[in-house]
């Protein structure tokens, strides 16, 4: 990751994320595989996380399995993510 002015990195890193959040809808909140396996042991008694299944990330060599962190206070049923638009 790097710094490109005073407000904005780019990188690998900031893409994935941005990727990740195209797919999901106002109020949802999606996890990389790598994220929600990080945190599947410490989540609280009333949060858990849903699979979402594997979805191709625009412009990225690899489809990612996303999961959606849910919790009981909040609105845990949206909509089919997006899907990724296509490359070119």
């Amino acid at each position: 990751m790097q710094l490109r002015d005073e407000a904005n990195y780019i990188g690998p890193t900031i893409n994935r994320a941005a990727r990740l959040r195209d797919l999901g809808h106002g109020g949802q909140t999606v996890l990389s595989a790598t994220t929600s396996d990080l945190l599947a042991d410490g989540l609280p008694a009333d949060a858990w996380l849903l699979d979402l299944g594997t979805h191709p990330l625009r412009d990225l060599p690899r489809p990612e399995r996303v999961a959606q962190l849910c919790h009981a206070d909040l609105r845990n049923d949206f909509p089919p993510l997006r899907a990724a638009a296509p490359r070119g």
